[in-house]
């Protein structure tokens, strides 16, 4: 029975994960405008989406990239298993490292795990949700917040 039990719970979780991929809610929105700017650390999920002038994030988990315009190819230290994926999108799994981007425009960095620390300027979307904590500056002040367990979004961009 237990090996059933633990069958049917892997599948489950899984499936949970793989279906999870693509899909990102939004619970509550936040807009930036100002210096564009995002830092970030916790446990959790992280999906940053957008045009970025700088991205550096490290953590340990399983990262996903995707560049959708012109091909950037990040900058990637530390270990982990390198799976090319179906549309462009590249997996680390055991992921325990750091990815640094710049110039990059559209595209998609998610981080699922722990020890993730997170900087990022330009101009996109930043999801969290895990537990942690964020800064960034709206133009006028830095702001400060948590992520919730059911996830939080943020439009950054940079000043007019």
């Amino acid at each position: 029975m237990f090996t059933k039990l633990f069958s049917r719970k892997a599948l489950l979780i899984w499936g949970v994960l793989f279906s999870s991929l693509f899909v990102v809610s939004v619970v509550s929105a936040d807009t930036v405008s100002g210096t564009g700017w995002l830092a970030a650390s916790g446990d959790g999920q992280v999906v940053l989406r957008g045009d970025m002038g700088t991205l550096h994030i490290k953590g340990t988990g399983t990262l996903y990239f995707k560049d959708a315009g012109e091909v950037h190819t990040p900058t990637i230290t530390g270990a982990g298993k390198r799976i090319e994926l179906p549309n462009g999108w590249v997996q680390y799994i055991g992921f325990n490292g750091t990815l640094h981007l710049t110039e990059a425009d559209q595209a998609i960095v998610r981080l699922e795990g722990r020890d993730i620390q997170l900087y990022i300027e330009g101009t996109g979307d930043v999801w969290l949700r895990g537990r942690g904590h964020y800064r960034y500056n709206n133009g006028n002040t830095i702001i400060s917040g948590t992520w919730p367990a059911a996830g939080h979004s943020i439009e950054i961009a940079p000043a007019e």
